[in-house]
């Protein structure tokens, strides 16, 4: 996990994280409901355990404990 991203919402309070994860020679962010769906693991084509259900809940733990330790970024975010 690279970096752990904080969007602030209208009340400076944390509204939505994304997470930037390398897997190889790829670099994706994504939201962290992605990752809870398992729809974040598709930007990392060529890796086949991906397609199995049973190994998704297992990642998404990782990269949260691994996220623990990370600073978070915090940002805002703009509608556009």
């Amino acid at each position: 996990m690279l970096a752990h991203l904080v969007a602030r919402g209208n009340e400076g309070r944390p509204w939505r994280e994304y997470y930037t994860l390398r897997i190889g020679q790829r670099v994706a962010t994504f939201e962290e409901v992605d990752l809870a769906q398992g729809s974040a693991w598709t930007a990392f084509p060529g890796v086949e355990l991906w397609d199995c259900l049973k190994a998704l809940e297992p990642l998404e733990k990782i990269v949260k404990v691994q996220a623990i330790g990370a600073p978070r970024v915090f940002f805002e975010e703009v509608a556009a």
